[in-house]
């Protein structure tokens, strides 16, 4: 019977545990391969949409997301997202304010401020 060195048994059975768990758990559970976005490619335009007259005024706000800030090509931008529901239609409303010349200190941006409503 021939002798296997430790360093061999052990790189064999992390391999075989790293196909193990490569090919099987690769399938997130739940989900549709339909609803599934390629990153690379984007997503279609919804047309005809009207982002910025979305109005959440007669509804009720479901959940909002703390801002967060976003830095895209040097300018800084703080997002929001709510999702809102109107009877039995709800849509989700994003909300963003350019910070322009903000220096060190705490900036406090005012409601209503910004691209869009809720």
């Amino acid at each position: 019977m021939p002798k296997m060195s430790w360093n061999l048994l052990s790189y064999s059975v992390l391999l075989l545990l790293f196909v193990l768990l490569t090919c099987c758990g690769s399938q997130a559970a739940g989900s549709d391969p339909r609803d599934v976005i390629n990153s690379f490619t984007g997503t279609t335009p919804i047309a005809g949409a009207k982002w910025e007259e979305m109005q959440c005024v007669e509804g009720s706000v479901r959940s909002l997301r703390v801002p967060s800030l976003v830095e895209v090509d040097g300018a800084v931008f703080a997002v929001a997202e709510a999702q809102c529901k109107n009877g039995n239609v709800s849509f989700t409303g994003i909300l963003s304010q350019h910070l322009k010349e903000i220096g060190p200190e705490p900036t406090e941006i005012p409601m209503g401020a910004g691209t869009g409503s809720f």
